[in-house]
């Protein structure tokens, strides 16, 4: 499993972004039964592009990420909102909140490699960024 960044699919569904040619090469590359995204990166991901675009693509976005990804609940961790903050006072902020609690899932799923344009997850020892 590979865990995928919200600014990912900004790259993705945004024609003009910088990363857009980057993330439509590399989504090729990720098997869809391998990919995985939480409750935090659909919102975040939705509430950006309803932010950067129009609400046809938010709707195209979330059908996307509906079908070709597997959605962790992030609720399910037990404490998650601890850990989660925990994880943030850890980084002392470098990283969001959103972007802490990717980290809390993928150490509580066992995954070791995020599809990220973020160089802060750098900071993460424990995984491995791929960008």
């Amino acid at each position: 499993m590979i865990f995928i960044d919200t600014n990912f699919f900004l790259g993705l569904f945004i024609k003009t972004d910088y990363w857009f040619t980057r993330a439509s090469e590399l989504i090729k590359k990720i098997p869809v039964k391998d990919r995985i995204i939480c409750q935090a990166v659909l919102n975040e991901t939705i509430t950006l592009l309803g932010m950067k675009t129009d609400m046809s693509t938010c709707e195209i976005a979330y059908n996307y990420l509906r079908d070709t990804c597997t959605i962790f609940n992030e609720t399910e961790i037990s404490n998650y909102n601890t850990k989660i903050m925990k994880t943030y006072l850890e980084f002392n902020g470098d990283l969001s909140f959103t972007d802490c609690t990717i980290v809390e899932s993928m150490m509580q799923l066992g995954i070791k490699k995020v599809v990220t344009f973020d160089k802060d997850f750098d900071k993460v020892n424990r995984i491995e960024r791929i960008h």
